[in-house]
């Protein structure tokens, strides 16, 4: 299961010269992220990817353009570059390139340098899943793991370095140097991004008790990209909390205004206190919980004058 936490969020797309896939993930202190994967479509849209070589200077020049199909701003954009491969012209077979931690790729047949780059990530350090592995894209290669403790290179979206908006294209320029033109070279990078912290803003939870019943009411002031919600029940302190609806309830609220939700949870026994905790899910499956609420099911009398 992956938790949105409440200090922001990321996505991470992974863009390849011939794959594209797409990773959501949540941030927390700043640089610690949880990833799953999302389609890409409702995101992104590699539009072109172009290769030059300078065999004067020796640097390879792969320009990236994408458009933002978000339908929202994202905040604070960049690519990460993770995984190299080189292949020989008289070759067959790519080979991996080890990453020193440095901006240098390496094998037998040469090494590569990043050039151009604006910073690094430690990705194992700010990344959930910390490990990542390349055979998803290209199962015929060589595997590539992401190394622990290594700092991997990233560059900003030039013209949107904190916020892109919807509907714009933007071209990242991704430079190698040292690149022997008797090799072929093929990477993969991923964009990260920022999102807000919160995608359902909860404006009431209630858990009001019956008779062997307890009824869950809450309500949303806004919600985006909610796919909808789980509840689950807790008899007791440090019990497993077990999850009550079978199917996820749909969400019903928009950016613009929320809704109101009802559950009804029967069976119980009266004089027994019930906790209850209320789950959102985004589309891209990360999940944000709210709550605990409790409630004691009772016989319920009522005077009438």
């Amino acid at each position: 299961m992956n938790h949105r936490l409440s200090q922001g969020s990321l996505v991470l797309t992974l863009l390849t010269a011939f794959l594209i896939s797409v990773l959501t993930v949540s941030s927390v202190c700043g640089q610690t992220y949880i990833a799953a994967p999302s389609p890409l479509d409702s995101v992104l849209e590699l539009t072109d990817l172009q290769y030059s070589y300078n065999p004067n200077t020796q640097t390879l020049t792969k320009s990236y353009t994408f458009k933002n199909i978000s339908g929202q701003t994202i905040e604070n954009p960049r690519l990460v570059n993770l995984f190299h491969w080189s292949q020989t012209i008289c070759a067959t077979v790519w080979t991996a390139m080890v990453y020193d931690g440095t901006g240098t790729f390496s094998n037998s047949d040469q090494s590569v340098t990043v050039s151009n780059n604006d910073g690094s990530i430690d990705w194992s350090a700010s990344v959930i899943p910390a490990s990542i592995d390349s055979t998803n894209l290209f199962p015929a290669l060589q595997v590539q793991v992401v190394q622990v403790g290594i700092q991997y290179p990233y560059w900003n979206i030039p013209g949107y370095p904190l916020l892109w908006p919807d509907g714009q294209s933007a071209t990242v320029q991704v430079e190698f140097s040292n690149v022997q033109n008797c090799n072929w070279v093929q990477n993969m990078v991923w964009l990260v991004y920022e999102q807000g912290p919160t995608l359902v803003e909860l404006s009431m939870l209630q858990a009001v008790p019956g008779d062997k019943a307890v009824t869950l009411l809450w309500a949303t002031a806004s919600e985006v990209d909610n796919a909808g919600f789980n509840i689950y029940r807790q008899e007791a302190a440090g019990a497993k909390p077990v999850k009550l609806n079978e199917a996820l309830i749909p969400a019903q609220g928009s950016p613009a205004s929320g809704s109101e939700y009802m559950y009804l949870d029967k069976g119980l026994n009266n004089g027994v206190t019930y906790t209850y905790i209320l789950e959102d899910v985004d589309i891209n499956g990360m999940v944000t919980e709210h709550g605990p609420v409790e409630a004691t099911p009772r016989w319920i009398y009522s005077i009438y004058h």
